[in-house]
């Protein structure tokens, strides 16, 4: 402002210019011309320009008329119309004088104002320059001018001349300083920009530190919360697998996220103390096994009692010694799903499941027979061999030949189990299959005395389990007894079977549901655990087998 005001002042003061007013030679000009206008007209025409242009219009509409219009007289017809238009054109002219009279009168008076307006800016712009110049320190390249300027506006266009020099270089000093404010403008707003950028920096930086501060607790939350859920499945996985393969040293099975690699999931366990990848040490059976643990373990993370749990040929490559764990597994785990199926082409599941040798009581086994175009996929059920004995013996009439039969397979059977639980001597065969004849005679007396069977049949008050016992002696002696029925009726034909009685069929197929009820449960299956080191139970202990070992 110090710079740029002053300049700006004595500028506008120095293009001020005395005002031509040529308003008064206007106005001479058009009173003459009223004068001369008025010396053409007869006192009081102008009363009658409105009935000579009345006449004019009706002499124009009929030209040939010979009467006066006004008077009726015919003497001075000739030329009227002539000296009409002529009156009209001489009062036409004074009213044109006189408007531009008015118009002069006007010019002059706004002329006048106008002056009065340019001399009050004069004075004004004089006494700015002057307290200007004396009031304020200007920079050493302007050097005013030594005389000031006049009072008298006559005198201004001489003293402007003067100081034409001063002007000019005065509009070069203008140019310098408008190039220094464009300057401090820019600098200004850029120094606001920087000020207004500064104060979000600080503000932005604030939130900064809130929100990496959020987001490590954030990470560290999720960090927490996934390795939290992977420990719950890694040791679901190592509880399954550990069921699966007891005491064989691949334990600890651990889920690892890769820190370095986007959704990353590594899989590790443990053996003889030593890390061991799955994928470089485990065998093609341990590693199927451990991908069912891994598939069952993730299963029962998502809402498994919603859930129905669909499983392919899951022990297709698993060894033999495995299979009956993983078969129970797949049992004891799909209790906690709403509903389990299984399919698959392991024939041995079917027939061990057939002779009680798995759990069945929440099973339902269905089986697919052959098929054909025209009829499509056959279904069969298949039942448990003691259930098959079961209902023939509910058939009316009874179908001997069928219950012997199915009778003495199913007492074979239970026979061969005990042979092998007690390493009974039975007669060596080639492809060790045996007969009644050869199992039978393996249980000595000395064993078939000591044979009994604790069944559980409910619990006490205090919760602790009651038993109730079932010695198998007398069972197996009354067998090998009427074993011969079972040839007899079941196996060959023989004339003796028509002497025989049916009673003594079904009283040996009756005695073969009694051996197996009292031996195995229906749910729990045989007793093939010697955890308890005196006999052997059952999983859940509803059956206990006696002895442990073969009494000697």
């Amino acid at each position: 402002g110090r710079v740029s005001d002053p300049k700006s002042r004595f500028e506008r003061l120095t293009k001020i210019k005395p005002p031509a007013l040529p308003g008064d030679i206007y106005l001479r000009s058009a009173k003459n011309n009223v004068i001369e206008a008025v010396k053409r007209v007869e006192s009081g025409a102008l009363d009658l320009l409105s009935i000579f242009q009345s006449g004019q219009k009706y002499l124009k509409e009929h030209p040939t008329t010979d009467r006066c219009p006004l008077c009726g007289s015919s003497e001075n017809i000739v030329g009227l119309s002539t000296r009409i238009d002529q009156k009209i054109q001489d009062l036409s002219s004074l009213d044109e004088s006189q408007m531009i009279e008015t118009k002069c009168y006007k010019k002059l008076n706004d002329e006048q104002i106008f002056l009065d307006l340019l001399k009050g800016k004069f004075s004004k712009s004089r006494d700015d320059f002057l307290s200007l110049r004396n009031s304020t320190t200007w920079p050493v390249e302007v050097v005013f001018p030594a005389t000031l300027p006049p009072e008298e506006q006559s005198l201004l266009a001489v003293w402007l001349d003067s100081i034409k020099a001063f002007r000019e270089k005065l509009f070069d000093i203008d140019e310098v300083w408008s190039g220094q404010k464009q300057f401090r403008a820019d600098v200004k707003k850029a120094l606001t920009q920087y000020q207004n950028n500064f104060e979000i920096y600080n503000r932005l930086a604030t939130q900064l530190g809130f929100a990496m501060k959020a987001h490590t607790v954030m990470i560290n939350e999720r960090i927490s919360f996934t390795d939290k859920i992977i420990q719950d499945i890694s040791d679901d996985i190592c509880q399954i697998y550990n069921e699966i393969h007891p005491g064989e040293g691949l334990n600890k099975i651990s889920m690892q996220l890769d820190q370095k690699r986007r959704a990353s999931l590594e899989l590790n366990s443990e053996f003889c103390s030593h890390s061991a990848p799955p994928q470089a040490y485990f065998s093609q059976s341990h590693l199927d096994t451990l991908g069912l643990c891994v598939f069952l373990a993730l299963a029962l993370r998502d809402e498994p009692e919603r859930t129905i749990l669909i499983m392919d040929d899951v022990i297709g490559s698993i060894d033999e010694p495995h299979v009956e764990r993983v078969i129970e597994a797949i049992y004891e785990y799909s209790k906690k799903f709403q509903h389990c199926i299984v399919t698959t082409h392991y024939r041995p599941w079917r027939e061990k499941y057939r002779w009680g040798w798995l759990k069945n009581g929440h099973c339902q086994f269905v089986e697919l027979s052959n098929w054909e175009l025209s009829q499509g996929v056959r279904i069969t059920g298949s039942l448990p061999e003691i259930e098959r004995l079961k209902r023939l013996l509910a058939e009316e009439p009874p179908d001997i030949q069928s219950i012997c039969g199915k009778a003495g397979v199913i007492l074979e059977a239970a026979l061969d189990y005990l042979t092998q639980k007690y390493e009974c001597r039975v007669p060596r065969k080639s492809g060790n299959v045996f007969t009644l004849g050869d199992l039978i005679p393996a249980l000595d007396k000395k064993l078939r005395q000591a044979l009994k069977v604790e069944i559980r049949i409910e619990d006490s008050d205090s919760g602790a389990p009651v038993f109730k016992s079932e010695p198998l002696g007398p069972i197996l002696d009354e067998l090998e007894r009427i074993s011969q029925t079972r040839n007899a009726f079941g196996a060959h034909f023989k004339e003796i079977s028509f002497e025989l009685l049916d009673s003594d069929a079904i009283r040996f197929a009756q005695l073969v549901v009694k051996l197996m009820e009292s031996m195995t449960h229906p749910e729990d299956g045989w007793p093939s655990s010697k955890k308890s080191g005196s006999h052997w139970a059952t999983r859940f202990d509803f059956r206990r087998l006696h002895p442990l070992v073969k009494p000697t």
